[in-house]
């Protein structure tokens, strides 16, 4: 996104400190030339083969290998979707619409509204991750649809996956934003 893009989006004028102005410019980099997580898997899958190779091992051999290794976390896998499929309609229910309405009307400022969602999001992750992946995405949008607080809904979004995993919880997720990340974005430019 570049800065004039950033400034339509946030409604701010050209007043940008030298922190975002850099952070928008290596952002415009990254989104140009760095290459998409898929290119970084087949890099990988592409080492491990060559690995695989070098020490001996048939080609043959290889892909059967992978193609049992990936069908054995099928189970797994089932588990996570099964969970989430759960989550996503608990998420969705009646009861929890009312809650996410009520809850979306207690911050007063857009600053406030970003720990607000990091922090209802990692106390709904101790009920379950499932069900606080679904439930701050859905308050994040009740929040934002709360013009006059002028909350930055990517900062918002971000601070919802605080719950996804809080460290050591749950392996396979990405690290949590820490507060003093949250209070960056939060900081006015």
């Amino acid at each position: 996104m570049t800065t004039a893009a950033h400034a339509e989006l946030t409604g701010s004028t050209s007043d940008a400190g030298f922190l975002e102005r850099m952070a928008l410019a290596i952002t415009d980099w990254s989104e140009r030339w760095y290459p998409d997580a898929f290119v970084f898997a087949v890099m990988a899958i592409a080492v491990v083969a060559a690995g695989c190779l070098a020490i001996g091992a048939g080609p043959v051999s290889i892909a059967l290998a992978f193609g049992e290794g990936f069908w054995s976390i099928i189970p797994f896998t089932l588990q996570v979707c099964m969970g989430v499929v759960i989550g996503f309609v608990v998420a969705h229910s009646g009861p929890a619409a009312w809650l996410i309405a009520r809850l979306a009307m207690v911050p007063k400022t857009g600053r406030s509204a970003v720990a607000y969602v990091a922090l209802v999001s990692m106390l709904v992750s101790l009920f379950s991750w499932t069900i606080s992946l679904i439930f701050s995405g859905l308050l994040v949008q009740a929040i934002a649809r709360r013009q006059e607080l002028r909350m930055d809904y990517r900062a918002a979004g971000a601070a919802g996956y605080m719950g996804i995993g809080p460290p050591g919880r749950w392996g396979s997720a990405r690290q949590p934003l820490s507060f003093r990340q949250i209070r960056h974005f939060c900081r006015r430019p």
